[in-house]
């Protein structure tokens, strides 16, 4: 909506028919998973990434559960930006 990207069209990025967002300048774009929204590749001038994600298996999804180490407290999360 801010105009800094625009959907360009759709790829095949690693036999994902991917949607391909490319920024304002030129120099960013990025290829999006349309049924997950997850990134598949990135580029930026000449670099690329690719990315890969896990299979959403009970043993990968218990991999996200972090122990918070003694000593810590929760802190209420500031008020958001502009209020």
């Amino acid at each position: 909506a801010c105009g800094a990207y625009t959907v360009t069209g759709h790829q095949v990025v690693d036999g994902i028919d991917a949607i391909k967002i490319t920024g304002a300048s030129g120099v960013f774009t990025f290829w999006v998973d349309p049924v997950m929204y997850l990134p598949v590749q990135m580029k930026l001038g000449n670099e690329r990434t690719t990315f890969r994600w896990l299979t959403p298996t009970p043993a990968n999804l218990a991999q996200l559960k972090v122990t918070v180490p003694a000593g810590f407290k929760q802190v209420p999360a500031p008020p958001p930006h502009g209020r």
